[in-house]
């Protein structure tokens, strides 16, 4: 397999992992659960993707080491190029999405930490109710008639 084809197989697997952060968002954006229901498997998928591209980086530097010189020719370079490039676009792509994802999962974050400090306080205000009615309702007085 030539280097150029290397590249694109490499860019299809980015462009495979954007659509799944694509997706992970879309489809967890209505999502009763949110974004947490689904985000074990969408890791695991992600997981697989990047290893691919790892074996496709390490055959491409193979494959780019064993060209000759003399075999690099104009029509090569533009082409390698142009892989790059897009290569390039399809990360920056893949970074907004992943900001995306991490920014409503913070979200989440904080709307889980309001939500147990809520509770804590719900839970004080009872155990203070408590404490102050007992006294004041002369339950004591009920056990010793």
């Amino acid at each position: 397999m030539d280097v150029c084809s290397l590249m694109q197989s490499k860019n299809r697997c980015l462009e495979r992992f954007l659509r799944l952060s694509e997706k992970f968002m879309s489809d967890h954006r209505s999502c009763e659960g949110g974004l947490l229901d689904g985000l074990d498997r969408f890791q695991k998928e992600r997981e697989d993707i990047l290893k691919a591209i790892s074996l496709l980086d390490k055959k491409i530097h193979e494959t780019a080491a064993a060209i000759e010189r003399d075999a690099v020719t104009p029509a090569l370079s533009a082409a390698v190029k142009n892989e790059l490039d897009r290569k390039d676009m399809i990360v920056r792509l893949i970074i907004e999405s992943d900001l995306k994802i991490i920014s409503e999962i913070e979200k989440l974050k904080n709307e889980m930490i309001n939500d147990i400090a809520r509770e804590r306080k719900a839970g004080r205000l009872i155990g203070k109710f408590k404490s102050e009615w007992v006294p004041k309702s002369g339950e004591e007085l009920d056990g010793s008639l």
